[in-house]
């Protein structure tokens, strides 16, 4: 996991069972993970720190006079930071347009077939690692399943190191302006469609805001709103 991590860009956290271990045992294993190349440790569980018959809180200054001597900087996580990051990620679900009922193992594709993944039982994905130059980058993401007319969204802005929402239903029976996917358009979708206002820019929609683009002219202005309206309360 570690050689993974690293040669990935990425940190790895080792959390050792040690209500499992003596605390030799634990110090032991922590050490050898730190020489590995591990950036840092969760323990486990509260409700014990070792098995070996010691007094459960004498384990803090153990391991504080063995492994953990003295204050450390927090290891820098340029993926983490808009300014560094390369990367940001795609997350939503997949639902029916009619029902808002979630569809299991739907595959989700970026960029056509370039990546996809597939939908967990409750609807939802996690696309990973997605290009997104300085101040962000387009990206289609459509999904697919038997039975399903699927739907593309062509413009999907992924900021770095942002995580940007993309729901995503069936083209035959969704409504525009469903932005939860759950079967109707309310308030909450209102609510959305107001904070992706941008007027007539002709400029790409905030991150997950591109699903309220009814023209396709890159921004969300007073056509949109109107397109919404046909749809409120349905």
């Amino acid at each position: 996991c570690v050689y993974w991590a690293t040669i990935h860009g990425r940190h790895t956290y080792i959390g050792p069972g040690i209500y499992m271990n003596t605390f030799d045992d634990s110090v032991d294993q922590m050490l050898y993970a730190r020489s590995a190349g591990a950036q840092g440790f969760n323990t486990y569980c509260y409700r014990s720190t070792n098995d070996g018959g010691e007094t459960w809180s004498n384990w803090y200054a153990r391991v504080a006079s063995d492994v953990f001597t003295g204050p450390v900087a927090v290891p820098p996580m340029s993926w983490r930071q808009p300014a560094t990051a390369v990367e940001g990620y795609v997350y939503g679900r997949v639902a029916s347009g009619d029902s808002g009922a979630p569809i299991d193992n739907a595959r989700v594709y970026l960029d056509g077939a370039a990546t996809s993944v597939y939908t967990d039982g409750a609807g939802y994905y996690l696309l990973t690692r997605v290009d997104a130059a300085a101040g962000g980058a387009l990206h289609q993401i459509s999904a697919s399943a038997p039975g399903m007319a699927s739907i593309d969204r062509a413009h999907v802005l992924v900021e770095p190191a942002g995580f940007t929402e993309a729901n995503l239903a069936d083209a035959a029976t969704w409504l525009f302006g469903d932005y939860n996917v759950d079967g109707k358009v309310g308030a909450d979708d209102y609510a959305r469609f107001a904070e992706c206002m941008t007027g007539p820019t002709g400029e790409s929609p905030a991150a997950g805001c591109d699903i309220f683009d009814a023209d396709g002219d890159l921004d969300v202005d007073l056509a949109d709103a109107a397109a919404l309206q046909e749809s409120y309360g349905k």
